[in-house]
């Protein structure tokens, strides 16, 4: 039996399979701040789902940069500090007796878009998400990077003097676009927020940060995600898409699509992020 997650800042789903084609309806649930509760969750999540058969292997994406050269997490401002003591493969691995891998969300959502969603057949894809935070990572042929650190295309500048927002908080992306920016900024929910140009305004902002990624990756396909997209209202993809051409000075100017996976993208990829760790 095998066990995919997606752990993000604020829930964690949890999902199995017996073949490594197609999975269980995955089961939702808080992110606790205490580590070992959420060892212990996922745990007994897979049993209740599963039963007692043995785990062959485990593996999702987590909110976080992740180093891949030691599975170390990064710097992130929605998961708790003690976490970033602890190897967190190793440790749940031993609970559930099987190789854990992970790999940052978006990497590992990208890969589930790649192979079942909005990339499909892409030679280079990039995955980005709005939702709190701001995300995204490339994957090329199907696979994300296998070394390094995970990208952080949230912390570009986009505004470096704030001419264009001066309310904003900072001038990267990430006090551009996310939704927990939006939050501040207006004093309400992002889906609270009706204006439209409010939201084409964010389209905007949004282009500009694909120019950066199309100069940057050279993708081919580039797919939207998270809930400031896929939302209602939210982003429109039409828009940024037009802001992207209008602005872009390139050989190539990608698709931009909306991402199809909705909340289960993470436990797509989570599968094929796995069977290829297995398989190596």
């Amino acid at each position: 039996m095998f066990v995919y997650f997606d752990i993000g800042g604020t829930k964690t789903r949890v999902s199995i399979s017996h073949n490594q084609e197609d999975f269980c309806e995955p089961v939702k649930f808080d992110t606790p701040h205490d580590l070992q509760e959420l060892y212990g969750k996922i745990h007994d999540t897979a049993r209740e789902l599963g039963g007692n058969e043995p785990f062959v292997g485990a593996g999702g994406g987590i909110a976080c940069p992740v180093d891949r050269s030691t599975n170390r997490l990064g710097w992130a401002p929605n998961l708790p500090k003690e976490w970033f003591d602890h190897l967190i493969t190793d440790e749940l691995g031993a609970l559930l007796e099987c190789p854990v891998f992970m790999d940052n969300d978006t990497a590992v959502i990208g890969m589930g878009e790649a192979h079942h969603g909005a990339a499909r057949g892409a030679e280079i894809a990039v995955y980005m998400t709005i939702s709190t935070g701001v995300g995204g990572a490339r994957i090329v042929r199907g696979m994300p990077e296998s070394v390094g650190m995970s990208a952080e295309p949230g912390r570009q500048y986009i505004d470096y003097t704030k001419s264009a927002c001066p309310e904003c908080e900072g001038t990267s992306t990430q006090e551009y676009l996310a939704g927990s920016s939006m939050e501040r900024q207006y004093g309400c929910k992002p889906y609270e927020v009706t204006d439209p140009a409010v939201w084409e305004q964010m389209a905007e902002w949004a282009g500009y940060m694909l120019i950066n990624t199309t100069v940057h990756w050279a993708p081919d396909v580039i797919v939207m995600g998270g809930s400031m997209i896929i939302g209602d209202p939210a982003i429109p993809v039409d828009r940024i898409e037009h802001h992207l051409q209008e602005h872009l000075v390139y050989p190539k100017t990608p698709v931009v699509k909306k991402a199809e996976l909705g909340d289960f993208g993470g436990i797509y990829g989570a599968m094929e992020f796995v069977k290829h760790k297995l398989a190596v």
